[in-house]
Formats: C-alpha cells, structure tokens, sequence
C-alpha cells in the first residue's frame, strides 16, 4: 500500500509540473525568436541561443556556392509543436519565422 501512495505522489508531481515545463519551454522558443533579427551575425544568433539555453536544430548548410544555411529553435517539450525557423544567406540571418503547433 505504501508504494502505491508513493506512485500517486509522484504522478501528482508529475502533472503539476510538466505543464508549467511545457509552457515555459514554448515562451522560451517565443522570446527568442522575436530577439532574432534578420542580418544579425550567424555566429552572433548561435551565440544567443547558447546564452538562452534554447534547443537548435542546425544551421544545416543548404548550398555551398550561395551559402545559403537554416536552423530551426524548438521546445524541449515533448509534446509542444512550437517551433522557430530561421534561414540565412553566408554568415548573416536573412528570415525569421515562427511556427506555432505547425
């Protein structure tokens, strides 16, 4: 009986945090993508997310003559859809994009 009281503590826990994870996460993702600018730096905006702690998938280059890169800045959040793309010309931000449960 003691275990399973245990288990119904965890799992109130549990549900009590995660939705205040998930909607941090998403505002995270959200903040950041209004402070990203297009020609920033691209060293500059990967810098930013570092600092930011937020979750980068890329800059994955596209072409190698024009240089073209994008990146996208997603939630950790397992199940949040949230997400901010961003694409680049050489080594300047050109569009910034977000996505919301898309």
């Amino acid at each position: 009986m003691k275990h399973a009281v245990n288990l119904i503590q965890i799992l109130v826990v549990i549900a009590i945090i995660f939705p205040v994870f998930h909607i941090w996460e998403g505002d995270k993702v959200d903040q950041f993508c209004k402070v990203v600018e297009p020609r920033m730096g691209k060293v500059a905006f990967i810098n930013l997310a570092d600092d930011r702690n937020v979750k980068l998938i890329g800059p994955t280059d596209y072409s190698v003559a024009g240089g073209k890169w994008q990146a996208t800045a997603v939630s950790r959040s397992p199940f949040s859809k949230d997400s901010c793309l961003i694409k680049g010309v050489g080594t300047k931000v050109g569009i910034v994009q977000m996505h919301y449960g898309e």
